[in-house]
């Protein structure tokens, strides 16, 4: 529980398996009320093994990570995966303040390549490019991710926009497999 802001990767989950990253802020102030962005806020890559079964956020409140730039200049991203399997990104408020309702956009929210059975679930996601981008890395495709609940270019209520820029609420680039939406509201 705190203020990451400010560095080029916030948080750096390599080739490790059942990390919870849960109730910070980044790339904000202190009271999640202004920007001072990293380039990236939290990356899952791997190096020789993937890295799985990680949680960024939650289903709570508390569990709640506050991600977000609001520096138009600065290329910043959310959440970033490469090379890992059954990893969940839930619950955040990814390129807004702490209380869901003011931009401070990020250029991707979450960008997922070679990845296999992630899901992301749930969040507010206020970007300037793509809020969700699923792709590959030239070799392997993201496959079987599930992306279900989120609130892409509003605030936490659903009822104001707070969209910038061009991109896509949700992109496959090169993706297969994948699951945007559901049956039920």
């Amino acid at each position: 529980d705190g203020a990451i802001s400010g560095n080029g990767t916030g948080i750096y989950i390599r080739s490790t398996n059942d990390n919870q990253v849960v109730g910070n802020f980044f790339g904000t102030n202190a009271a999640g009320t202004a920007g001072l962005p990293n380039t990236v806020a939290i990356a899952i890559a791997n190096a020789t093994s993937a890295s799985t079964n990680n949680v960024i956020g939650g289903d709570t409140t508390a569990a709640r990570n506050v991600i977000a730039s609001g520096v138009p200049a600065v290329s910043a991203w959310g959440v970033s995966l490469d090379e890992g399997t059954s990893n969940r990104v839930k619950g955040n408020y990814l390129g807004t303040d702490a209380t869901g309702l003011v931009a401070l956009p990020l250029e991707i929210g979450i960008y997922a390549t070679a990845e296999t059975s992630d899901t992301f679930a749930n969040n507010v996601i206020v970007s300037t490019g793509d809020g969700i981008r699923l792709g590959w890395d030239g070799v392997t495709r993201t496959t079987d991710t599930d992306i279900q609940g989120n609130r892409i270019g509003t605030d936490a209520t659903g009822n104001k926009l707070l969209k910038f820029g061009g991109g896509s609420g949700v992109s496959f680039l090169n993706a297969r497999n994948n699951l945007a939406g559901g049956s039920a509201a």
